[in-house]
């Protein structure tokens, strides 16, 4: 599995360019957030928790001088460490297939939805200078793979997605990176009835906790709660998310406990995160 693989014509020559693995890139201040978002351009919402039925969330990041493409890898579970439960599974023949993201198509919309120029985040892809020809390699949803992606009955929301060429941005500007639109009052099975754990099960939600991770390629070396940072020479940062804001819960309330890193905790402990999560 490669990650930013991408095709540079210079002339008649296609160089296949693969991006450095090590942090010395352009954004090495940068920093991330994710939250609950107000619809689908509106603000942040200040609490961690959300019980709403349709839900939105977007990863965010600040400090970008110059941006080519992210890697965000986001690990879901339910509260009490059992694995997603049928509502919140997105992937390929799951449960909420086609209820979780902005089409039945697409998880998530990089940079964000909507957030092109009218949102409150401005969408990283999007705004001008806009990031030539991104490539999506990754925008879906895993859920018991069978291998080092999915371990111990987690889920991965996973995008990566970057453009043959870095563009310019406002480090004062906090970009939209990410969102994820997530239906859980109207996804049912096949058969019609209400995912399992959503808003509309009869016997009641299932709370959720979506935690950040950056783990795959899982030969690489494990980065935690951060988001990946291509810039123009193809060099890379990983921004730490900022104490507390590396994770959100779904009706937490439902099942009176927390998500494992609601305590914010610095970057150096996220072994405690990667523990409680049994990696």
């Amino acid at each position: 599995m490669s990650k930013w693989v991408r095709i540079c014509t210079v002339g008649a020559l296609a160089l296949a360019v693969t991006a450095a693995t090590a942090t010395a890139g352009l954004n090495s201040a940068a920093t991330a957030k994710m939250y609950w978002q107000t619809g689908t351009t509106g603000a942040a919402i200040a609490a961690r928790d959300n019980t709403n039925g349709t839900c939105q969330l977007v990863v965010t990041c600040t400090g970008i001088n110059n941006f080519a493409g992210v890697d965000v890898q986001l690990l879901v579970n339910s509260l009490d460490k059992s694995g997603p439960p049928p509502a919140w599974q997105g992937n390929s023949g799951g449960c909420a297939e086609g209820f979780i993201g902005s089409a039945a198509t697409s998880v998530g919309t990089p940079g964000g939805r909507g957030n092109a120029t009218s949102g409150v985040f401005k969408n990283v892809f999007l705004q001008a200078p806009a990031v030539a020809g991104p490539l999506a390699s990754q925008n879906t949803m895993f859920f018991n793979t069978g291998d080092c992606k999915t371990p111990h009955n987690v889920a991965l929301l996973w995008l990566s997605d970057a453009g043959g060429a870095g563009v310019t941005r406002n480090p004062a500007t906090e970009y939209a990176m990410w969102s994820i639109a997530f239906d859980l009052a109207n996804s049912t099975d096949i058969g019609g009835n209400p995912c399992v754990g959503g808003a509309s099960d009869p016997n009641g939600p299932k709370g959720v906790c979506i935690a950040a991770n950056v783990r795959v390629p899982c030969t690489d070396p494990q980065r935690g709660q951060a988001i990946e940072l291509l810039d123009g020479n193809f060099n890379v940062d990983f921004p730490p998310f900022l104490a507390g804001f590396g994770y959100i819960t779904w009706n937490s309330g439902a099942q009176g406990s927390e998500c494992p890193n609601a305590t914010p905790a610095a970057r150096t402990t996220w072994g405690q995160l990667k523990k409680a999560y049994n990696k």
